[in-house]
């Protein structure tokens, strides 16, 4: 495997800077464009539900969109400099901000992910538990603590335990995942674990949901003598709580497909580098 610790390229004084190619940058944009859009979109939609649905999963929805398209914007940004400019220009500084921003988006939308999974298992398996204690502004000060956290781990390379490199095309910052240095292997071993902890999590919360849903569905099915209103009303929430769930096991599939090969490929990586 390519020792990436050893990889210096954050000037255009590189010859590897000679095969960046324009269109490749104007592909990058057209792949970030559609994820701005989304996130714009959702926002958008997310905060007018908020007015009128003061639901939890809308908090964590709008959470979400805010961390990805700051993500998208602030990651792309120092890699369309370079493909622009054909070469690295903002060294050191550029490349720790732009493996920062990486990391805390990266870490702050996959908690929230697993946040919301969570929420959904609480919130069909304890109701009232979840109605008296889990509200906006519960939910809102986790969003706060979320980003918070994701922040103080990304800010650990800048500070040392842990370090960021540009890639092999010297177009990307990332983490060192081929360091040699004991805290640049520790630091990649716990975002890896963290990661897999989150896919983990995320799986066997909707899976669980998904299990209690049916057994719900078919209680109400074999409770008789239920008055007309009352059962409509239970309907209702039924389609309500189905409808949710939907919309989480999807972004939950969107938060899988992103994270479990990456994570998969690293772990396989760091075991036939470092066993």
């Amino acid at each position: 495997m390519p020792n990436l610790s050893n990889v210096s390229l954050k000037t255009t004084d590189s010859p590897q800077y000679d095969k960046i190619q324009s269109f490749q940058g104007v592909i990058l944009g057209i792949i970030a464009t559609p994820g701005i859009i989304g996130n714009i979109f959702a926002l958008v939609v997310t905060a007018k539900l908020l007015k009128s649905q003061k639901l939890t999963i809308n908090v964590f929805v709008f959470g979400l969109c805010c961390c990805d398209l700051a993500g998208i914007i602030t990651v792309c940004v120092p890699t369309w400099t370079c493909y622009i400019f054909r070469g690295w220009q903002g060294g050191d500084h550029l490349c720790n901000f732009q493996g920062f921003a990486t990391i805390m988006f990266t870490m702050g939308s996959g908690m929230m992910a697993t946040l919301m999974s969570i929420d959904r298992v609480v919130s069909i398996k304890a109701p009232v538990f979840h109605l008296a204690k889990v509200n906006i502004r519960v939910t809102s000060r986790l969003v706060v603590a979320v980003l918070l956290i994701s922040a103080l781990f990304a800010i650990m390379p800048v500070l040392g335990f842990g370090s960021f490199v540009l890639n092999l095309t010297g177009t990307y910052c990332t983490i060192n995942w081929f360091a040699q240095r004991p805290s640049d292997k520790a630091f990649s071993y716990i975002f890896a674990t963290f990661g897999i902890l989150m896919i983990l999590a995320v799986v066997i919360s909707n899976t669980t949901v998904v299990i209690l849903l049916f057994q719900k569905r078919r209680a109400r099915i074999n409770l008789k003598g239920m008055r007309v209103t009352k059962a409509k009303q239970v309907s209702a929430n039924e389609r309500i709580e189905i409808q949710v769930t939907r919309m989480m096991i999807l972004i939950s599939i969107l938060f899988l497909v992103c994270w479990t090969p990456f994570m998969v490929s690293t772990a396989f990586a760091k075991i036939s580098v470092y066993s």
